[in-house]
């Protein structure tokens, strides 16, 4: 079973994403960069491993990213 956590990112400045099983990032709207790529509304990037931690910046005001957290139930 997965465990999805979803958070909604403002983009006012550089933000630092905590790391997971597997990670969503999907830009609402405005323009984002995460891991060198450009992101428009409504695209997104998948990471389907484990990670360290992600940058995303906004590239406008008033921009906003949900980060999508998917972890593990690692109990027996």
């Amino acid at each position: 079973m997965k465990k999805a956590l979803v958070l909604t990112v403002n983009g006012e400045r550089h933000e630092l994403l905590v790391p997971a099983d597997a990670t969503l990032l999907l830009a609402v709207s405005g323009c984002w960069r995460s891991a060198g790529e450009a992101l428009q509304p409504m695209q997104g990037l998948l990471w389907e491993a484990s990670h360290g931690p992600l940058a995303a910046e906004a590239l406008e005001a008033g921009a906003a990213l949900l980060h999508v957290r998917l972890c593990h139930d690692h109990q027996p």
